[in-house]
């Protein structure tokens, strides 16, 4: 084994990890990695040169074509991240956290902030995650995105306002999920009233299908429309298994059911984001592959 691949083995997590939070998927994540080890292979850097940075470079380059090209493919209804289990019992891509990281916090792959991160240009994503993840300084992010350090200050400047706007303040977990039991409950008893007692004034409910499995294409907003819109998917799958969980950070439901009609998921990830005691965001994964992946970095864990 080379020194190279080596490097590559030791930093793997930490190499997967910054390529999820680019690219929002497991397996876009899993694909970015292998790209980037065989360009590694191909052009190694000089003998004297370090590699951690200079491997966190070429993931990051190579992340960031990827997202580029994915953001100009066409894409059929709301595009959401895939969802990961940090607890990685539910049989779902489960998020690579280093520790010894000054900026990884087990917030850094929550749900609602993986959503919010879409909100970002590809190179402020990258400046965000070297900033605020990696903790790097301003030369050192500039040295390994190749851009001045006054490129890094305005990126993270509108990262930051960005993020800010778009991330509101969620529950705790406890209470978060207690109000998603009762709602569960609510929806399982068809009781219109009692979800909408549990849900935000300004609710919205956001479907993934991914042009493979039906699903709304637009966010329905509302409580009296989202309310609808749980109970009559629940009605749709009478002998689903539902699982609790808590993914991304998230109070979630697992549902799993058996023969479905080809253009129905017989499985689906819902996830919700609690604020104050009530549901105001539902996001909902049906996709395949937003549900598969993440063996590289779970290999190594």
């Amino acid at each position: 084994m080379t020194a190279l691949e080596a490097a590559f083995r030791e930093h793997q997590a930490l190499l997967w990890g910054l390529s999820y939070r680019m690219l929002g998927t497991a397996a876009d994540a899993d694909e970015a990695l292998q790209e980037s080890f065989v360009k590694a292979l191909r052009s190694p850097p000089a003998s004297d040169r370090p590699l951690r940075p200079w491997l966190v470079r070429v993931v990051l380059n190579t992340s960031r074509d990827k997202l580029r090209r994915r953001r100009r493919a066409p894409y059929v209804g709301p595009w959401l991240p895939s969802p990961v289990d940090e607890l990685g019992s539910g049989g779902l891509p489960v998020p690579a956290v280093d520790p010894e990281l000054p900026g990884e916090r087990l917030e850094t792959v929550s749900y609602a902030l993986l959503v919010a991160l879409e909100r970002l240009t590809p190179g402020q994503r990258a400046v965000w995650l070297l900033r605020e993840v990696m903790g790097l300084s301003t030369a050192e992010a500039a040295e390994i995105l190749a851009i001045g350090d006054g490129s890094v200050k305005v990126s993270l400047h509108r990262a930051r306002k960005a993020l800010s706007d778009a991330m509101e303040p969620q529950s705790e977990l406890g209470p978060g999920l207690a109000a998603v039991g009762a709602l569960a409950a609510c929806i399982l008893q068809g009781d219109v009233e009692g979800v909408v007692a549990l849900l935000d004034a300004d609710a919205v409910a956001l479907s993934d299908g991914g042009g493979v499995y039906h699903a709304a294409t637009r966010p329905v907003r509302g409580p009296e429309r989202v309310a609808r819109l749980l109970i009559g998917l629940a009605r749709k799958t009478p002998g689903g298994h539902y699982e609790a969980a808590v993914i991304g950070g998230c109070p979630a439901v697992v549902l799993r059911s058996g023969d479905r009609p080809s253009r129905f998921a017989t499985l689906a990830v819902t996830m919700f984001g609690v604020r104050h005691g009530r549901v105001h965001r539902v996001w909902t994964v049906l996709a395949p592959h937003k549900l598969a992946g993440g063996q590289l970095a779970a290999a190594d864990s």
